[in-house]
């Protein structure tokens, strides 16, 4: 076990996560809907399925990973940097293509996958810094 987040940490982590699994649950579900919101309806009707398909299994993988870390006390710095990292994506391809997506979705999904992006580097560094903590250091045995 890596102590790498305090409990309460782990449980703002777990909670973030959590939003991520919700987040591709529904996307899983509705996958058209999903996809309008970033794409609109200009992608044909198979197109936006497979794309918010796409999403919505990254999003539950990514998510799922996150909680099960933070709550078993795994290592919860790899799935956050995973997250923002996906996030960050999200956000560069919304800002390449802004002029081609419908306005309002653009700057709803710019702000939210920037925003993810944002707190999973701050949940990140509260991570990193939580496990170089002394009273987290483990001690050797024997």
């Amino acid at each position: 076990m890596t102590a790498d987040a305090t409990p309460q940490l782990r449980h703002v982590i777990a909670l973030w996560g959590a939003l991520r699994v919700g987040l591709g649950t529904a996307a899983l579900v509705a996958p058209r809907a999903a996809s309008a919101v970033w794409v609109g309806s200009a992608l044909p009707e198979p197109t936006r399925a497979v794309l918010g398909r796409a999403l919505g299994g990254r999003d539950l993988a990514l998510g799922a990973g996150t909680v099960v870390s933070a709550m078993t006390g795994g290592s919860t710095t790899p799935w956050i940097v995973a997250s923002g990292g996906a996030d960050a994506v999200d956000a560069a391809a919304t800002v390449a293509a802004w002029s081609q997506l419908p306005p309002g979705r653009r700057e709803l999904v710019g702000v939210a996958s920037a925003g993810s992006a944002l707190t999973a580097a701050v949940l990140a560094s509260l991570s990193r810094r939580a496990g170089k903590r002394p009273d987290r250091v483990r001690k050797p045995a024997g």
